[in-house]
């Protein structure tokens, strides 16, 4: 089973940060390396895709399973809360965008990511 370390990054405005690769919005995430603990992938990868961003306030949220639609193998989505410490969002080159979305009914989200958004929806309001 593939593991993917999730961030779930919420404003004061109850937005949730996602990113877009290729034509798909998701949650930020990242494969770790298989030395680095959930924590060290998080700060490391946030770092690297937005720009030298920072997270501060990080917790478990929760872990989801689902199947990929393109390998269709197991992925294992760790997911934390935290909180992003940055002057401009600003994607890397990696990314084709990121920004803070309310409306998720607008946007092409992938499979587990709205799994993730409408439990996180349930649990916390948004």
């Amino acid at each position: 089973m593939r593991i993917a370390i999730n961030s779930a990054i919420i404003n004061n405005n109850k937005e949730i940060l996602l990113v877009k690769k290729r034509d798909t919005w998701i949650l930020p995430w990242w494969k770790p390396d298989e030395w680095e603990s959930d924590l060290e992938c998080l700060n490391r990868e946030i770092s690297e895709e937005l720009n030298w961003a920072k997270l501060r306030n990080t917790q478990f949220y929760n872990i989801f399973v689902w199947q990929t639609p393109y390998k269709w193998d197991q992925l294992e989505a760790r997911v934390y809360f935290a909180e992003l410490i940055t002057d401009i969002l600003s994607a890397s080159a990696e990314l084709s965008e990121a920004k803070f979305i309310k409306d998720f009914d607008n946007y092409k989200i992938s499979d587990i990511t709205l799994k993730i958004l409408n439990w996180l929806k349930i649990t916390w309001n948004l």
